[in-house]
């Protein structure tokens, strides 16, 4: 970060500024001392500079606002306190940090993305189609290697339109057009379609699924969008099945609890090594030991899928042991009431 191009706002103890630079007088459009920080905080309204400055001052340490859009420009802030012999807060600086450029490259990028990824699915899809059509048709006519051959080829192009569809719905999260279409959606019944699509895979890979399902209607609905928490569960199974051992096993616990509901996808896979656990939610990220277990991969699965469930007021954590295993919850309000108390069900 080139600090030169950056507003610096130096202010005392009684926060009346002292010092500002050309960039910061520029952009606040105020004199370059003399006046109460407060005039600073007037120009970002969204943020509460009160609790904020409560924090430095309590903490002493620097704090940071990743993105405040004013007009139409996004700024990067931060309020770095200065710290005297006797461990005194007597005033501090504002860093103003223009990011403008960087989310300009970022729309830029998604807008590429978009139309890369619409322009594949398209003939991807075709070819899907055709695929399944062709296997149907000559499965009793080749021999089995052809027929593995056909295999192969379904199942690359099914991995390759699973990662662009993980690219478009990163597009649309960034771009908050990630519309909604909210309804009663029995949970019970998205976990049976998932677990049903995966199957052949799990069976592939020898992973005995452990499945115990209540009747649908003893188990609450919840007023959610279908289509993406469909999307959540299908990304927990398919990682629990990918990333397994032979001969493993993939459960699902549900739970509910007053007003929220719990889902767990839990493997006996390889695990996620403790020094890549803070970063397994963020974009286009792979462990270590994923990569040399599975090679393709977009990395976006789990972003999508923490993207959704925070967007409904809900929570996702973990639980890993590397080559011991893995479990995902996520936790989910119910809108819904519920006929019948059910608790920790394993499925």
């Amino acid at each position: 970060m080139d600090v030169s191009s950056n507003g610096i706002i130096l202010f005392n103890r009684e926060n009346t500024v002292t010092y500002s630079n050309f960039a910061a007088t520029d952009f606040t459009k105020l004199p370059s001392s003399g006046y109460n920080i407060s005039e600073i905080f007037k120009l970002f309204p969204e943020v509460d500079f009160v609790k904020t400055f409560e924090q430095v001052h309590a903490q002493k340490t620097t704090y940071r606002i990743a993105e405040v859009k004013v007009r139409d420009y996004f700024y990067e802030i931060f309020l770095i306190p200065l710290i005297n012999d006797a461990d005194e807060v007597v005033g501090g600086s504002i860093l103003l940090h223009d990011i403008s450029y960087i989310k300009r490259l970022e729309e830029i990028k998604a807008q590429f993305l978009t139309v890369a990824a619409h322009q594949l699915r398209t003939p991807l899809g075709g070819m899907r189609w055709s695929l399944e059509m062709i296997i149907e048709e000559i499965k009793d006519q080749v021999s089995p290697d052809i027929r593995s051959l056909l295999n192969q080829v379904y199942q690359s192009n099914l991995m390759s339109l699973s990662i662009i569809n993980d690219l478009l719905n990163v597009s649309k999260i960034d771009g908050m057009q990630a519309l909604e279409n909210p309804e009663p959606t029995n949970i019970i019944t998205i976990i049976q379609k998932v677990l049903a699509n995966h199957l052949d895979e799990a069976k592939l890979k020898s992973v005995q699924y452990k499945v115990n399902l209540p009747p649908d209607e003893k188990f609450p609905s919840i007023i959610i969008d279908k289509v993406k928490i469909r999307q959540v569960i299908d990304n927990l199974v398919v990682n629990a099945i990918k990333y397994n051992k032979p001969n493993g096993s993939l459960s699902v616990t549900i739970g509910q609890d007053g007003k929220t509901m719990t889902i767990t996808v839990a493997d006996t896979g390889i695990g996620i090594p403790e020094k890549d656990s803070e970063r397994i939610f963020t974009k286009f990220f792979r462990a270590e030991n994923a990569v040399l277990n599975e090679t393709t991969g977009s990395g976006l699965g789990l972003f999508v899928v923490k993207s959704y469930v925070e967007s409904w007021g809900g929570k996702i954590s973990f639980n890993s042991q590397e080559n011991v295993g893995t479990s995902v919850t996520i936790t989910l309000p119910i809108t819904v009431s519920v006929e019948q108390d059910t608790q920790n069900l394993l499925i």
